[in-house]
C-alpha cells in the first residue's frame, strides 16, 4: 500500500512539472509587438492566427497594461472588445446548443415511431396467437379417425 503511495505522489508531481507554464518575459513580448508592427496587415493578420492561444494572450495583456498606462481611455476600448468577444462566444455556444436540441428532439423522434412500430406488431403477433390457440383447442376436440390400413 505504501507503494501505490508513493507512485500516486510521483505521478502527481510529474504532472505538476509537467504542466508548470513558463511565463514569457518583457523582451520577447516586446520584440514579438515590434515584428508584428513592421508587417503589412495582411501578412500581420496571419501570423496572429499562427499564435498560439498563450503567446496571445500575453500579448494582449502586455498591450493592454502598456496602453492603459499611456492613456487610460484605451481601457474602454479594451472592455468593448472583450465584452463583444464574449457576446460572441456566447452567440456560438447558443446556436450549437440549438442545433444539439434538433438533434436530440429527431431522436426521440425516432426512438418514439420505432417503440410505437414494435408495440402494433406486438399487438398483432398477441392477436394471432390468441386466434392460432382458438384454432388449436377447436380441432383438438374433434375426434380424429386413424386410418389403420
Amino acid at each position: 500500500m505504501k507503494h501505490l503511495i508513493k507512485i500516486f505522489i510521483l505521478i502527481h508531481v510529474f504532472i505538476a512539472f509537467y504542466l508548470h507554464a513558463e511565463p514569457i518575459s518583457k523582451e520577447i513580448l516586446e520584440n514579438k509587438i515590434e515584428e508584428l508592427k513592421k508587417l503589412d496587415p495582411a501578412t500581420r493578420k496571419e501570423k496572429i492566427e499562427l499564435l498560439d492561444y498563450e503567446t496571445s494572450a500575453s500579448i494582449l495583456s502586455y498591450l493592454r497594461y502598456k496602453y492603459i498606462k499611456e492613456n487610460p481611455e484605451m481601457g474602454i476600448v479594451f472592455s468593448m472588445y472583450d465584452h463583444i468577444s464574449n457576446l460572441n462566444a456566447i452567440e456560438l455556444s447558443q446556436k450549437r446548443l440549438n442545433r444539439l436540441l434538433i438533434v436530440i428532439v429527431f431522436i426521440l423522434l425516432l426512438f418514439s415511431v420505432y417503440l410505437t412500430y414494435i408495440l402494433i406488431s406486438q399487438n398483432k403477433i398477441i392477436k394471432e396467437l390468441k386466434e392460432f390457440k382458438i384454432s388449436n383447442t377447436k380441432s383438438s376436440n374433434k375426434n380424429f379417425e386413424v386410418f389403420k390400413g
